[in-house]
């Protein structure tokens, strides 16, 4: 009986299309990743995520208040923070004005003289 169940198993086994040994559809860790419950960032949500007692909002609803309220008084840096987390930063322009000297074309000329004449004249004289 057992000596069945193995043959079948491995009957199974030898229709499945490597790299897939699940079936199409199945996930093989439904429950997803657990949780890294050793970082700092896991244990800040957690904080954030819990209620006060007798407190309708979580401590991230209530943070979120106090910084537009600040924001709105006046503070600066804090009303900067909101728009940049609300609208997204401001995408920043960077000009350049004259030539960038990268390289390119005397690293390209010595490959192909490399490529036409062989490792040791990579850049035979103009005069021959």
């Amino acid at each position: 009986m057992i000596k069945d169940n193995i043959a079948d198993k491995q009957l199974d086994n030898s229709k499945r299309v490597r790299g897939r040994p699940f079936p199409k559809g199945v996930s093989g860790n439904p429950k997803g990743r657990p949780p890294n419950e050793s970082t700092l960032r896991y244990w800040l949500i957690q904080y954030l995520e819990a209620k006060e007692h007798g407190h309708d909002k979580n401590r991230m609803q209530e943070l979120a208040e106090k910084i537009a309220l600040e924001a709105f008084k006046g503070d600066k840096l804090l009303l900067k923070e909101v728009f940049d987390r609300v609208d997204g930063k401001a995408p920043e322009t960077i000009r350049h004005e004259g030539e960038i000297d990268t390289g390119i074309k005397e690293l390209s000329e010595t490959l192909l003289g490399i490529i036409r004449h062989g490792q040791d004249n990579p850049r035979p004289d103009k005069s021959d």
